[in-house]
């Protein structure tokens, strides 16, 4: 799954998206959004330090909530594929010494039938516990891992975002979907002992950049 593309049969033929995409079809719901201004982070904001964490070692430990959104219970149902797309970009790290990668979607989804896996309001977090020397460079790896062997990189650009106040590095990716007009942004970190992500799709790097900066205090915990 991860470091290549899964498909989806369209119009008859399977296509190649990208795995962490997380959508067979795009569909537009209403709702409240994850975001509010302050999370959005200030445009054009590229403070990334690389510093491996300012605060000592932590833990990464996803709950049944994040920054005050409900985990979604087909997170191990009808969303498990975009799921495990974005744990497995943390598993079975050697060079990282990576151990209890997790993953889940957490807010509103979208009502029945579900018709995708990832609904417009909702995030997908994801990350692991490890050992990085130096987390730009991790977050790198990452990044060319959710990118898979199929997607340009000029199809998928890079934006440096501040990390927040927990240190270490982050940076955001936006990946193609099947919609021509929308991608799914992955907003990674990475410090001394934890990386991980958050992704949502139809958002700025700066809006998912600002929901992961709070979402990070609360999955990474001192260890």
């Amino acid at each position: 799954m991860c470091g290549g593309r899964w498909g989806s049969q369209h119009g008859g033929m399977w296509k190649p998206i990208s795995v962490l995409a997380g959508t067979a079809m795009v569909v537009t719901m209403s709702g409240c959004s994850v975001l509010s201004e302050a999370d959005e982070g200030t445009p054009g904001d590229t403070k990334a330090s690389t510093a491996a964490g300012s605060q000592g070692p932590r833990t990464f430990v996803l709950g049944q909530t994040v920054a005050g959104l409900s985990r979604d219970p087909e997170s191990d149902g009808e969303g498990r594929l975009v799921v495990s797309a974005n744990r497995r970009v943390f598993e079975d790290l050697p060079e990282y010494q990576t151990s209890g990668a997790a993953g889940a979607i957490y807010g509103t989804a979208p009502p029945p039938p579900r018709t995708v896996a990832l609904g417009d309001d909702q995030v997908v977090v994801a990350g692991a516990n490890g050992k990085f020397a130096d987390p730009k460079a991790a977050i790198a790896v990452f990044q060319k891992s959710a990118r898979g062997t199929l997607t340009d990189p000029a199809d998928a650009p890079v934006t440096e975002v501040d990390p927040g106040p927990l240190g270490g590095s982050a940076s955001c990716i936006e990946l193609p979907t099947l919609s021509e007009d929308q991608k799914f942004t992955a907003c990674y970190w990475a410090d001394a002992t934890t990386a991980g992500m958050a992704g949502m799709k139809g958002k700025s790097p700066q809006e998912v950049a600002g929901f992961m900066r709070r979402a990070r205090q609360e999955v990474t915990q001192p260890a």
